[in-house]
């Protein structure tokens, strides 16, 4: 009777394992840079934070896209990240008391005062939320994506501000992003053409 032993040193077997997860990586058509870049940005991409100062008092909250209430409002100029992309751009902000007397309905609008900068899109940035509006209760956002229904946000502005916030649909598209799975549709390697490439900046204006 023979006995069999493995005398295989562990960094052997460690070069091993990395040599078949290389291997994978490369047949399932991932270029080991690409998948690695897309890892990262989809990282960044639930990630919200920027500073702002401005003539504004407000404070307002984002609880999903159903709802995003502001009291107070004014103007002021933004910076930081949303997600991938860092930007500026300066904006309008009106909410409760004042804004329901502009348009029916309305709990809250954020409008690109001028051009967004940087890699900002005004899809991204501008927003608006009505309680009742067309006749029905739903809110209305440039950004119709699916995956940004359950983000949430806070931001508050006395003459300087911030804003944070987190999107939970981006963080499932990072995590699903590990096995190649790309449910935003923003991955360089999988697209084959540069991944996300709606990145023109426009206006975009809420108040009629």
């Amino acid at each position: 009777m023979s006995v069999s032993t493995d005398h295989t040193t562990p960094l052997a077997r460690c070069a091993r394992g990395a040599a078949l997860l290389a291997l994978v990586l490369v047949t399932s058509g991932c270029a080991t840079g690409t998948y690695l870049r897309d890892r990262g940005l989809d990282l960044l991409d639930p990630l919200r934070f920027s500073l702002s100062a401005g003539p504004e008092l407000s404070i307002d909250v984002q609880a999903t896209d159903l709802l995003h209430v502001m009291v107070g409002g004014g103007q002021h100029v933004e910076a930081g990240m949303h997600g991938r992309r860092f930007g500026a751009g300066s904006f309008l902000h009106l909410g409760l008391p004042v804004v329901p007397f502009l348009e029916g309905g309305v709990l809250y609008g954020r409008s690109l005062f001028t051009e967004t900068r940087g890699a900002w899109r005004a899809e991204d940035v501008a927003d608006e939320c009505y309680l009742v509006h067309s006749f029905g209760f739903a809110p209305t956002n440039p950004d119709p994506s699916w995956i940004h229904a359950l983000d949430v946000e806070v931001g508050f502005t006395v003459l300087v501000g911030a804003r944070a916030g987190f999107s939970v649909g981006e963080l499932l598209d990072f995590l699903l992003g590990l096995v190649t799975i790309d449910i935003a549709d923003d991955d360089h390697g999988l697209r084959g053409h540069g991944g996300d490439d709606r990145d023109e900046p426009v206006e975009s204006d809420w108040i009629t």
